[in-house]
């Protein structure tokens, strides 16, 4: 934010292909939920879905590793806010209190009570929850304030709309981020250095938040990198130090997977590592596209939050409907069903997002934001 009090957000230029990357990464999201047809009963599906789900062979590493979109969805955070908020801007607290809240929380709050109303429906018709099960009062609280996966505790807690984990856990790292850039000055080493201290942190107490902490800071060093080092502008040595970086990766975790007993870790290494790599090398190759072809796809990212959120009332809604007819759940293995599904979720973000998102967030910055101050979109 500017000194002025006017926002950053209608000052910045768009990086258009991590927006559409960002679009990209909430379908496979809807990839990896796309289990939930399967299951009879929270958290249980009826078998193990694999090969059985629609187009597997083609689709599979998204069946089975797109819950790794959420790292990248926390990469582009911090790479987005580093390049929205400069150095030399002093960030006023409420404006962006309520830029914030503005663009997150009319939906959640929408989507929450539709998902509570729907689970009603379910045990009172079927006698069972869908897909979570930890709907109760004090679950409902804590999705009312967005503070669902501050604790430890909550967890394995899956409760409501459950996909709003990823965006509680976020809002501490935008107050973290706030403190960072009116206390601090704006070096890489101490950018690097809460990067690394959260890493030790997530690993002591298993808390999610300091796993977004680590891929939001290392977004914003995407950023610096991309933005102040010149030698990575130069495509002459973007190219060499691309195919080398990518190379060094590729070994390191093929060195990963033959080790007996690291093969857990390696999703998280894979994003911690090839994401940031992806991200750059988007930002970079920014410069060398023909922007006016690539706006045309811009809209798939604008969608982002509405089908992510979106997906569960939907996803709740079949069950009931499929439950209450008794029609088998296998239905979801045909081609024309998943199709359907993703092409209805599709049109419903974009309708979500043009006649209820856009809307209320401009509603409330007029109201809550001082004349002075463009009640402008941002991200």
């Amino acid at each position: 934010m500017a000194r002025s009090g006017v926002a950053m957000s209608d000052m910045r230029e768009r990086y258009l292909l991590i927006d559409v990357a960002r679009g990209f990464a909430a379908l496979s999201i809807l990839l990896w939920h796309y289990q939930h047809f399967y299951y009879l009963a929270p958290g249980r599906p009826e078998f193990l879905p694999g090969a059985v789900q629609p187009f597997y062979g083609l689709l599979f590493p998204f069946y089975e590793a797109g819950f790794l979109s959420v790292q990248l969805f926390w990469l582009i955070s911090g790479f987005v806010f580093f390049s929205l908020y400069k150095p030399e801007d002093k960030i006023d607290g409420w404006t962006f209190f309520v830029h914030r809240f503005s663009r997150l929380y009319p939906l959640h709050f929408v989507t929450l009570l539709a998902v509570a109303a729907l689970q009603a429906l379910s045990m009172a018709r079927l006698g069972q929850f869908q897909i979570y099960s930890y709907n109760d009062g004090f679950h409902f609280l804590l999705h009312f304030f967005m503070a669902s996966d501050w604790a430890r505790h909550t967890q394995k807690e899956l409760a409501f709309n459950q996909p709003i984990w990823s965006v509680s856990v976020e809002i501490l790292t935008y107050l973290l981020f706030v403190l960072f850039c009116r206390f601090l000055p704006r070096s890489i080493w101490i950018m690097a250095l809460i990067s690394a201290l959260s890493v030790g942190l997530f690993v002591v107490t298993g808390n999610l938040a300091f796993k977004c902490v680590f891929y939001f800071f290392v977004g914003g060093l995407v950023h610096h990198f991309c933005v102040r080092r010149p030698v990575f502008a130069n495509p002459r040595t973007l190219v060499p130090l691309a195919v080398l970086a990518l190379a060094g990766l590729i070994a390191v975790h093929v060195a990963i997977y033959r080790i007996h007993g690291w093969y857990n870790l390696l999703p998280e290494a894979l994003a911690a590592t090839f994401g940031p790599v992806i991200l750059f090398l988007l930002a970079r190759a920014e410069s060398y596209v023909d922007k006016a072809r690539i706006r045309r796809f811009v809209w798939i990212g604008d969608i982002t939050y509405a089908t992510y959120l979106c997906h569960i009332p939907v996803q709740i809604s079949v069950l009931i409907f499929l439950q209450s007819r008794g029609i088998p759940q296998t239905v979801a293995d045909s081609g024309l069903f998943f199709v359907s599904y993703m092409a209805f979720m599709i049109l419903l973000g974009v309708i979500v997002y043009n006649a209820f998102e856009r809307p209320a967030q401009s509603y409330l910055r007029q109201k809550l934001l001082r004349p002075s101050q463009p009640a402008v979109q941002s991200f």
